[in-house]
């Protein structure tokens, strides 16, 4: 389980973060397992692209990383991918809303529980490649996609890999997140799913803490992002004009 971290001020959060030494956010959209593709994206301070890519095995993600400057400048959200034990349709779309464990699982065929041992929800290749990163002095955070866009507002009514989920994915962070610099051409769904972490890495540095983010830590001492609201809608929000109120005379 995930419970959060004992930190009630600013202060004490940049403590264990430092925001201020962090000059690229990174984020991988990880993919189960080496077969699949992984989505890589990375942005600055000005929340301008420096980097898109799509990488397989976990020494290609540590290798790109390592190319945008130093380790410890880094900020790297590694999104958790989901288990492929569990053979259930339903049961995999209810990993995204539920608990990192279920006891037991189903058999399609009788609908009844094989056995009662634990079966995670979540691969173990997150961990692993958080490991790697940590080992490589880089700074690495774990986080869920699904819930960041929900969170901004980013969920739509389309399947995520369809072109027309793409596709509106794209526009969604296009007119929300307003990234700098995106690619004019239709990108895929993982490198989509990157860059709306990689603007949740950027929040560590451009948000506020517990208003905009919050940081959380599961039993076997990995820590979280949680995004809560997009920072630069509240900085790069325009004042309002102020009009003066004439009383309406009737005649």
């Amino acid at each position: 389980m995930i419970t959060r971290m004992q930190l009630d001020t600013n202060e004490q959060l940049t403590q264990a973060i430092n925001p201020a030494q962090f000059f690229r956010f990174a984020s991988v959209d990880l993919a189960p397992n080496d077969a699949l593709e992984t989505g890589f994206s990375a942005v600055d301070r000005d929340r301008t692209m420096v980097r898109v890519d799509k990488v397989y095995t976990d020494e290609q993600i540590v290798n790109v990383v390592l190319n945008m400057g130093p380790p410890p400048a880094t900020l790297v959200l590694i999104d958790m991918p989901k288990s492929l034990s569990i053979p259930n349709r339903w049961q995999q779309e209810q990993v995204k809303m539920h608990p990192f464990r279920l006891t037991g699982h189903f058999d399609k065929s009788t609908r009844l529980d094989e056995d009662t041992q634990d079966v995670d929800r979540f691969e173990r290749r997150g961990r692993r490649l958080y490991d790697a990163m940590l080992a490589a002095g880089c700074k690495p955070l774990l986080y869920f996609n699904y819930w960041t866009r929900m969170n901004y507002d980013l969920l739509l009514p389309f399947r995520s890999r369809s072109p027309m989920g793409c596709r509106t994915l794209q526009a969604g962070i296009e007119d929300r997140l307003q990234l700098k610099q995106m690619p004019t051409n239709l990108s895929p769904s993982s490198v989509l799913e990157s860059m709306v972490g990689a603007y949740a890495a950027w929040s560590v540095w451009g948000g506020k803490a517990g208003e905009d983010f919050e940081v959380a830590v599961d039993s076997e001492n990995y820590e979280y992002l949680i995004a809560l609201d997009r920072p630069h809608v509240k900085s790069d929000a325009k004042p309002r004009r102020r009009f003066k109120r004439y009383k309406r005379r009737y005649r």
